[in-house]
């Protein structure tokens, strides 16, 4: 779609607004939000986000209300914020067809959407075509690598545990972008020379990359694999080689022989956690686990004189019933993950941390497709560190988490 048709596509939705038909975004992610600025900037009405099926903790979206696809009015005017492979899904499995006339999707106008948000956000990065000279009010300098971390916990991990052997191969000091939430994770690892701690540089780094397709400069790196505007990774990137993540890490991301070793903070334990049972059932980007697992394996372990904490990260998750909630620091639970009897939790980010700092562990995974390259046997090949594979049969499952604590 050439630029002068997004434009009269803009005058179409702005015509259709004078109606009292709504402007709804499907979606309530990473591109649903490049739409709802780039339709901000040009005085567009978004009345709202709509979604499958609702999380009843997230009401709203950038400050617009978030409501389900059931809701939407047939004369609404609809455009889908997601990829292309998405789009093709929900419109044949979500949308019925008496819906489809006022629905839009156009890959063009979501990418301009991006680039144009992308252009804006641009000033806030200066690049001299060999190094980058300032983010944001940033000025970066020459003799420093400067590392961006853009995505989860577990993915700050590889890269920080890892810049140790970086830094040998490139004979620069290494400084870490991270966002806020990461702070502590980073600060945990020796080798890293400076930390800029900046969810704004963070974001505006993620977008010079990925719209610019520049991962690297002299003093710069993108420190996550090749992916585009749509947050899709690129696929030829990422399987350019076979393994494990820590081994993608390291050959893909970074750069390093496959021998570098990981770097682990010196976490210390504690008393008064020995008899005690964590269990962490929320995840990011997993599906969750049902909660009836949940409630018979906190049975179980009450039943062999267990105390049971359940990890959680504010008051948007629950503790499971029957358990008393832990809302520790990442420091801090590292620190009582190596202390405690035992972690019991569904594969996340916390995972690889825990694994690291060698804490008894025991990890389910629900996805089987991704069960080799997401083990973290890379990181922590002793017995106290063991993964299994989530089955609907409840009981199978606890009575082989409960075998597995007996036995530590």
């Amino acid at each position: 779609m050439e630029k002068d048709n997004i434009f009269s596509l803009i005058e179409d939705i702005k015509t259709k607004e004078n109606t009292a038909r709504k402007t709804i975004i499907y979606g309530a992610g990473g591109v649903a939000s490049c739409l709802i600025m780039f339709f901000e900037r040009y005085d567009i009405r978004v009345d709202a986000c709509c979604v499958t099926e609702k999380n009843p903790d997230q009401n709203e979206f950038m400050g617009y209300p978030i409501i389900e696809w059931k809701d939407v009015e047939k004369e609404d005017f609809v455009i889908l914020a997601v990829n292309k492979e998405n789009a093709a899904s929900i419109l044949n499995n979500v949308i019925d067809e008496e819906y489809r006339a006022n629905v839009v999707y156009d890959e063009a106008i979501i990418q301009y959407a991006d680039w144009d948000n992308t252009t804006y956000l641009a000033g806030e990065v200066e690049d001299d075509g060999k190094y980058i000279l300032r983010v944001c009010d940033i000025e970066l300098k020459k003799d420093f690598k400067y590392v961006c971390c853009p995505c989860s916990i577990g993915d700050t991990l590889y890269v920080c545990s890892l810049l140790n052997a970086y830094k040998k191969s490139n004979n620069k000091k290494i400084c870490v972008i991270a966002k806020k939430f990461h702070e502590e994770l980073v600060k945990m690892f020796d080798g890293i020379d400076d930390v800029i701690i900046s969810n704004q540089a963070v974001s505006c780094l993620e977008k010079y990359s990925v719209t610019r397709k520049v991962w690297e400069r002299e003093n710069y790196l993108y420190g996550y694999f090749h992916k585009d505007v749509f947050d899709q990774l690129d696929k030829s990137h990422y399987n350019s080689i076979e393994g494990n993540m820590v081994e993608k890490y390291k050959h893909i991301v970074l750069g390093i022989p496959g021998e570098s070793e990981m770097s682990r903070p010196g976490i210390p334990t504690i008393q008064g956690y020995e008899n005690v049972a964590i269990i962490a059932p929320y995840a990011q980007t997993e599906e969750m686990l049902p909660g009836e697992f949940w409630d018979r394996l906190v049975w179980e372990l009450k039943d062999i004189g267990l105390e049971v904490l359940t990890n959680v990260k504010d008051s948007s998750e629950k503790e499971v019933g029957g358990t008393a909630r832990f809302s520790g620091s990442l420091s801090e639970l590292a620190q009582v993950g190596r202390s405690c009897k035992c972690v019991i939790s569904l594969r996340s980010g916390i995972c690889d941390l825990l694994a690291l700092v060698d804490s008894n562990i025991i990890i389910i995974n629900n996805k089987y497709e991704l069960k080799d390259e997401w083990s973290v046997s890379s990181i922590n090949q002793r017995h106290n560190c063991r993964e299994l594979q989530y089955c609907d049969d409840n009981e199978v499952l606890v009575n082989q988490v409960i075998e597995i604590i007996k036995e530590l």
